[in-house]
């Protein structure tokens, strides 16, 4: 296998990502499940670093957090691996992000492994670390997103959601909220809404 290669496919993945910026998440989760497919293989692991943290922004976007955490875990580990530094706090800092984003998290393992690397200033890991900690969860989100059960469903659940709802702009976050929690519960899902996880929040 050719050393370039992962990096071009890194170059088709960005393009597509970029093509499709106004896709929903159901449209792209199956490119990035088989994007790190094709991913895997490869023995160019700096590309295949860079590769992770493309898919762990992706997932970022479209809002799924627990996939985010994992392809940012993964670079970590890459990066502690290779003991690239440039982009170490930002990781650091979206994996506990990430990770808060449904349970607090202490996310001790990954506080440690960082530490240890000695990669990262210490001043700076424990500024991002307690900054994080402090603020957890502004809004809470129903942990079950977490779940294998969730993640299985959810594309097709977006889909539905797409093809079904009626209103856009302001106020329609309720009308898709009440679709999701429908559709969900079709699966077997008992999924809460920001509005129900949040009941003094106003949301429009």
């Amino acid at each position: 296998m050719q050393n370039n290669e992962p990096i071009e496919l890194n170059k088709q993945i960005r393009e597509y990502l970029d093509d499709h910026d106004d896709m929903w998440g159901y449209e792209i989760h199956p490119a990035l499940m088989e994007y790190e497919k094709l991913l895997a293989p490869y023995g160019n692991i700096k590309s295949v670093y860079d590769g992770y943290l493309i898919i762990a922004e992706a997932y970022k976007k479209m809002g799924r957090s627990s996939l985010a955490a994992s392809a940012y875990e993964k670079a970590l580990d890459i990066a502690l691996t290779l003991k690239i530094d440039d982009r170490l706090r930002d990781i650091f800092f979206e994996i506990l992000r990430s990770r808060n984003h449904f349970i607090d998290d202490d996310c001790v393992e990954i506080y440690q492994k960082v530490k240890d690397s000695g990669l990262l200033d210490s001043e700076v890991l424990e500024k991002v670390y307690q900054d994080r900690m402090s603020r957890r969860r502004n809004l809470k989100t129903d942990p079950i997103e977490m779940s294998e059960a969730y993640l299985a469903v959810i594309d097709e659940v977006e889909e539905k959601i797409k093809k079904n709802r009626k209103l856009f702009g302001m106020g329609s976050c309720h009308e898709y909220w009440n679709l999701k929690e429908e559709y969900l519960l079709e699966k077997g899902i008992r999924w809460k809404s920001p509005h129900i996880m949040n009941p003094r929040v106003m949301f429009d």
